[in-house]
């Protein structure tokens, strides 16, 4: 019996709308180019014809904010599972790099956290990245950070452990 062609791991080094969008964000850029780079990353990782959807909106309470929410559909039901918070360059401080100080700012994000369903979350600033879990855990209500700094997606290191991060998220939301 013929086999399809093998599934492999998405990639986002040979990913040319991600590249260009990569290229796009200056230290001068506002927050769509953000968006833009994560809408690529989002579409690459978790394909809406594997049953995934999105929501995007800029933020009604954070000014030069975007938040784009990942979720993941099963039969009739639909499930969060990773939401991106995306911030312009110029927000690139040690300060801004705790997602609990946006959380009272982001509805959404306050909402997920009274519900006992495990997420994601990506707090994205320019071409640096922080991940973030919510574990399901009523009592703690807080996104536990996944690493101690910001991976850079314009390094290779921190484009690997940008792709084996979301690998990780995606492996998830298919159990």
């Amino acid at each position: 019996m013929a086999q399809g062609p093998a599934s492999t791991a998405p990639s986002l080094r040979h990913n040319h709308l991600f590249l260009n969008a990569l290229v796009d964000i200056k230290p001068n850029s506002d927050e769509s180019t953000v968006q833009m780079l994560w809408e690529t990353i989002a579409m690459e990782w978790f394909p809406p014809p594997q049953g995934y959807r999105y929501t995007i909106k800029p933020s009604s309470q954070v000014a030069s904010a975007v938040n784009i929410r990942v979720s993941a559909r099963k039969g009739a039901s639909e499930n969060r599972i990773f939401f991106i918070h995306c911030k312009m360059p110029g927000m690139d401080r040690e300060d801004q790099w705790d997602f609990a100080r946006h959380i009272p700012h982001i509805p959404e994000l306050q909402a997920a956290l009274h519900s006992p369903a495990k997420f994601y979350a990506a707090l994205a600033i320019g071409t640096k990245v922080k991940f973030y879990m919510f574990d399901g855990q009523l009592v703690s209500q807080h996104l536990r950070p996944l690493q101690a700094r910001p991976y850079d997606l314009t390094n290779e290191q921190g484009l690997a452990a940008t792709e084996s991060t979301l690998g990780f998220v995606k492996g998830l939301s298919r159990r």
